[in-house]
């Protein structure tokens, strides 16, 4: 998965969207007010990411997501790219 297509993923948005923005435009506001960037700047263990998903499956606020996800093993994959 591309960059921007992970982008995209984060911000429920189409990729195509994300193709227009210059990711500077996004990811300078972020920077500037030095808030941690990864999983791992805020003491999350990279052994931990599991069972982080599996918190983030059955947490209520999923039923609202746009896109289905039931299983924890689809979250890894995104968790681990943000560790």
């Amino acid at each position: 998965m591309s960059y921007k297509d992970r982008l995209a993923f984060s911000f429920h948005i189409p990729t195509k969207i994300v193709l227009g923005i210059p990711p500077v435009a996004i990811l300078d506001p972020l920077l500037t007010v030095g808030l941690p960037q990864k999983l791992s700047e805020v003491s999350i263990p990279k052994e931990n990411l599991a069972e982080v998903a599996k918190t983030a499956v059955a947490d209520p606020a999923m039923r609202s997501n746009i896109r289905k996800v039931t299983d924890p093993g689809e979250i890894v994959p995104v968790l681990l790219s943000a560790w």
